[in-house]
């Protein structure tokens, strides 16, 4: 089994190209975690009929701009 980065070949694991890349698909996996963990957690609050606790008070522009 051949290595991508070799120890001597002039490459190193922590160069830019690689840091970049690592973090841009560890990204795009945390999109998908984060939905599909605030998607739950709205259905639940639906399903659970507690939904209009939540929804009960208008906010003003203010008040939600600066929270």
């Amino acid at each position: 089994m051949k290595l991508l980065v070799a120890t001597g070949d002039g490459v190193f694991p922590n160069n830019t190209a690689h840091m970049t890349g690592l973090t841009v698909i560890g990204g795009l996996i945390w999109l998908i975690i984060g939905a599909s963990v605030a998607g739950e957690a709205a259905a639940r609050d639906v399903q659970m009929r507690i939904h209009p606790l939540i929804y009960t008070s208008p906010v003003k522009k203010l008040n939600y701009l600066g929270g």
